[in-house]
């Protein structure tokens, strides 16, 4: 235990570090997504309206007693925008977020599904970046502290230092 507290106290600069690189990494992207994607997630909730009504705008939205909303995971601003990408970075819905993404037809206009496919490459990108690359840095500073100070314990039972 006490190899794991000294190893996390010490890598707690390079930890440092490596926040500050990817705060700049999920800003690079939520500018990214925000250029893309910004009010293109809304949707009507049409929990009142008929099945056979075909929604094309949030005009017909409100014409016909719906409500226009947008989920929670949006690229709207830079701030929204860099809260859905650490949501992706993390794994945890990022397919939700890229499928509304391909489903987006335009600006307050009802998604259609699968319309423009090729959106897939710009979440595809962030998740390789992000997720296989920025986080596995973390883990790899963290386990190199450890490894270094496991050392040093070990060579404190040696006579000579190396």
């Amino acid at each position: 235990m006490k190899i794991v507290i000294e190893s996390l106290a010490k890598s707690a600069k390079s930890i440092f570090n490596l926040l500050l690189i990817s705060v700049t990494f999920l800003m690079l992207f939520g500018i990214l997504g925000t250029f893309f994607y910004s009010g293109l997630f809304w949707t009507c909730h049409t929990a009142n309206i008929p099945e056979a009504q075909k929604i094309n705008t949030m005009w017909e939205c409100f014409d016909y007693g719906g409500e226009w909303v947008n989920p929670d995971a949006t690229m709207d601003n830079i701030f929204d925008a860099m809260k859905t990408m650490f949501e992706i970075i993390t794994t945890e819905g990022w397919k939700d977020v890229m499928y509304q993404a391909v489903d987006a037809r335009g600006y307050r206009m009802m998604p259609q599904e699968n319309y423009s496919p090729s959106q897939q490459l710009f979440f595809v990108c962030f998740m390789v970046l992000g997720s296989l690359f920025m986080l596995n840095l973390f883990v790899g500073v963290v386990i190199d502290n450890f490894n270094l100070e496991k050392e040093k314990i070990h060579r404190k039972d040696m006579l000579t230092p190396k």
